[in-house]
């Protein structure tokens, strides 16, 4: 789910005090007299100002009535009384705009059982939960190579239901294209026979509702010679951009374009970390002045340093920026961070780091020539495995020697460059017959990557639990009796990417949806969209869900789904809260004049784990995913009649 400014979801679960430049990103430009959750406070600033009162019968030298000695103050008291009412007035119209009330549900269904349904099993919704939180997947950060990944996964799933791939007549427009840069979005899709399932679109580099988009600047037409390299100079052996190496995006707005390099001898410093509560010092006897240092990402953990450092939690000596701030501290010309993880995972640029909530105090800073590198290239130039250093460090308790071949030089440079970016929707269509409408049935797919001391951002909860769900209703729908009760309507099924920049994935479909046909020779009215957003938490029996108010003709079909109570539920609340309902993709039709649901899990929302690390699978009910899924499909079938 999209983040809320100064959200309120928190679980403390991050020990670091929040910076001030943090609290100012969150809550708005300084100065603004917005509050953290979003809405106008009053009785400020400006307003605080007029209260001034100038003395009454004092300057003058007149002398009155000794009541109006009192008048300065009792204007001053009743000024702040009435105030003070209005923000009550406010606070409690803001109440007043957030509610929540149980909807009627039947004590045993009302309807026969409806075949379609079957087709929505747990063990399948389970597995498909773990393949979308896989920690490989790099918590599908918008754009990502995991992301890519996640998406091609989903098209084979789309084709394997039997869905057909969304044509809207327009191939040039919906056909890939490769981007100058050569990152993640340009590679082949290794089936080229998903394409027509993919709807790219380009976003606008300050279009993101983090930080811009920022490109990795390898060789290619129109680059020049300012591009990432890392070469051993001994050899002038030349590794391979991508593969072997990648840059960290480090551009500024002052400059869209960040290149930084140095040539000069390596040397080994372990994870670069000094820190003497965990009596652990990198640089106690290694020298990096002047020098490119190859260090671990991470920090030493288990073995002989129980108690030390990592128990049940990543610290902050872990931190990126803080390896490179200690690493500028001692003087070193450049950084080689060694990403552990790619023994058996491809190296993949990341042009973000998540930012968990609540926030941290883990920010970008500092401008040293910084790559990150694989294992392989890592043992190339060290001549020994990094993975056995790092283990040597795990049994020894403390820092470790790893001489470096005589000679060593390195070459390195690391560019970046901000630029506009090719993202894609997964579309799957139940084609719509002549003269009949469509649905749309959703769910974001991108989740917000990985964080600087390079914690995963599974995302189980959101949204892998509503993409699986998604795909659950596609199975029913598809069925025979599904295809039946359905009539010839519609149904589009849309995983959506870049939720978590600001609904980026839709608002570009809905753009398409009203300039293309979905189906061929038809162009059918848009009867609703479902939206399923972080649903697997909380009572397994009960559920949430936003949009009545807002879109009263979606009520009738959602109570005659109720009604059946064939979804599993005994608990159904309507939420009303205008803040609040636009935090997911079916704000986007909202917008657009198309009724929409958001389908949520409970109310007021569970803390603990929402935009954090701890978002894993097993912290999920299956069977609410399940339940959810069916509300889902008999939603879809009431709104085809």
């Amino acid at each position: 789910m999209k983040r809320g400014r100064g959200d309120g979801w928190g679980d403390g679960q991050d020990d670091d005090a929040e910076s001030s430049e943090t609290w100012e990103r969150w809550r708005g430009r300084a100065g603004s007299s917005d509050g953290p959750d979003g809405f106008r406070r009053g009785g400020t600033g400006a307003a605080s100002a007029r209260l001034a009162v100038e003395p009454v019968g004092r300057s003058t030298g007149r002398t009155g009535p000794a009541w109006l000695g009192y008048l300065p103050l009792a204007l001053l008291v009743t000024a702040g009384i009435a105030i003070g009412g209005i923000t009550l007035l406010r606070i409690l119209g803001g109440i007043g705009r957030e509610r929540a009330r149980d909807l009627a549900l039947p004590t045993q269904p009302s309807e026969a059982p409806i075949e379609a349904l079957g087709a929505i099993d747990e063990t399948t919704l389970q597995a498909w939960i773990e393949r979308l939180a896989d920690p490989s997947l790099g918590g599908r950060d918008t754009p990502s190579a995991g992301l890519d990944r996640a998406q091609a996964w989903v098209a084979e799933e789309f084709r394997a239901i039997g869905l057909a791939p969304w044509t809207t007549h327009d191939s040039a427009h919906d056909s890939a294209h490769d981007l100058p840069h050569g990152g993640p979005l340009a590679r082949p899709l290794g089936d080229e026979t998903l394409r027509p399932y993919f709807h790219p679109f380009r976003a606008s580099a300050a279009f993101f509702g983090r930080v811009p988009y920022e490109a990795p600047l390898f060789s290619g037409p129109g680059r020049g010679d300012a591009v990432c390299e890392l070469i051993l100079a001994r050899s002038d052996a030349r590794f391979t951009a991508g593969t072997d190496f990648v840059p960290i995006a480090r551009s500024s707005a002052e400059d869209p374009i960040f290149r930084g390099e140095a040539e000069a001898d390596l040397v080994f410093a372990g994870y670069a970390i000094d820190s003497r509560p965990n009596e652990y010092d990198d640089f106690a006897d290694v020298d990096v002045s002047g020098k490119i240092a190859l260090v671990l990402d991470g920090e030493p953990e288990g073995g002989a340093f129980e108690g030390r450092f990592q128990d049940d939690e990543v610290t902050a000596e872990a931190c990126l920026w803080n390896k490179l701030d200690a690493l500028a501290r001692e003087g070193a010309a450049g950084a080689l961070v060694v990403d552990l993880f790619t023994e058996d995972a491809p190296l993949e640029y990341r042009w973000t780091r998540a930012y968990w909530n609540p926030p941290t105090m883990d920010q970008v800073r500092g401008g040293l020539p910084t790559l990150r590198i694989s294992v392989a290239a890592a043992t190339t130039l060290l001549g020994t495995s990094p993975l056995a250093l790092a283990e040597a460090i795990r049994g020894a308790g403390a820092p470790v020697a790893a001489p470096v071949p005589a000679g060593t030089k390195v070459r390195m440079r690391a560019a970046t460059i901000r630029e506009d970016v090719e993202l894609r929707n997964v579309v799957g269509q139940i084609a719509s017959e002549p003269g009949r409408g469509y649905l749309v049935v959703g769910a974001h797919l991108d989740h917000i990557g990985v964080g600087p001391r390079g914690r995963i951002g599974s995302g189980a909860d959101d949204n892998a639990s509503g993409v699986a769900a998604m795909l659950a209703v596609a199975r029913a729908l598809m069925s025979e009796d599904g295809r039946q009760r359905l009539a010839g309507t519609g149904v589009l099924f849309c995983a959506f990417t870049g939720e978590e920049d600001g609904r980026v994935g839709s608002e570009a479909l809905v753009a398409r949806l009203r300039s293309r046909p979905v189906a061929p020779g038809s162009r059918g009215r848009c009867l609703g969209m479902i939206n399923l957003d972080m649903i697997g938490r909380g009572p397994a029996t009960s559920a949430v869900v936003l949009g009545l108010t807002e879109c009263p003709e979606m009520r009738a079909p959602f109570e005659r789904a109720l009604s059946s109570g064939l979804h599993g539920f005994d608990r159904v609340q309507e939420v009303t809260s205008p803040e609040f309902f636009q935090r997911s993709d079916h704000y986007a039709f909202y917008e657009a004049g198309i009724p929409a649901l958001f389908l949520f899990e409970d109310w007021p929302h569970l803390p603990g784990i929402y935009h954090t690390w701890l978002d894993t699978p097993e912290k999920l009910s299956v069977p609410k995913v399940a339940s959810m899924a069916r509300l889902a499909a008999l939603v879809a079938f009431e709104l085809a009649r």
